[in-house]
């Protein structure tokens, strides 16, 4: 489905709940909620608690103190490279194909048959 104006709007006008700020809060919160992310840190709840907030807090603060985030950032950067992989800066991408009529640009102002046949090929 493609967004509308409308659609583009919202994320300026909603409440900003705590997993959208993720903060140690909202770190908790995204652990209930998505199973992918669960997936993710290998938990599962029939088995496990989430860890509280606090619980988060004090780890973030104990990786801070014994310089291991950049420790933890040259493995995960070693494990892609050995794979061909690049980790770098970028921006997250969602492109959706659609199935749309061809425009109405040629001279008549129709839409030409041969080439929404084509597209539909291409499609399908």
């Amino acid at each position: 489905m493609q967004s509308s104006f409308s659609d583009l709007e919202y994320p300026a006008k909603k409440k900003q709940t705590r997993r959208d700020r993720f903060s140690d809060e909202g770190a908790e919160d995204a652990v209930y909620d998505s199973q992918a992310i669960r997936r993710f840190v290998g938990m599962d709840l029939n088995r496990e608690g989430v860890p509280d907030a606090t619980t988060l807090l004090r780890f973030r603060h104990l990786l801070e103190a014994h310089p291991l985030t950049e420790s933890i950032f040259d493995v995960i950067d070693a494990h892609l490279t050995e794979r061909g992989l690049f980790l770098r800066e970028g921006t997250i991408v969602d492109a959706t194909l659609i199935s749309a009529p061809p425009s109405t640009k040629n001279k008549e102002r129709a839409r030409d048959s041969a080439i929404q046949a084509r597209i539909w090929q291409i499609l399908t």
